[in-house]
């Protein structure tokens, strides 16, 4: 376990402070939408409904599953 730890501190960047996200009905989603911003997604995949409620007004392109196929062609 401590290798791990050890490896992970090494390998570990940090991601920017509080990063402006447009408010979730979920607290718990916050998180998601800050990485996807921070790691410049080309888009968030989910089948949460609070989030994909926030599709039309994020940065990032929020995306059900059925539609990321369609995207991809598939």
């Amino acid at each position: 376990m401590a290798k791990a730890v050890t490896w992970s501190r090494k390998k570990a960047r940090k991601v920017p402070k509080r990063t402006e996200v447009p408010p979730c009905r979920d607290p718990f989603d916050r998180p998601f939408l800050e990485l996807a911003l921070a790691a410049k997604a080309d888009a968030l995949l989910t089948g949460d409904e609070d989030l994909l409620a926030l599709a039309g007004v994020f940065a990032v392109p929020i995306l059900a599953p059925a539609a990321f196929r369609e995207r991809i062609g598939r």
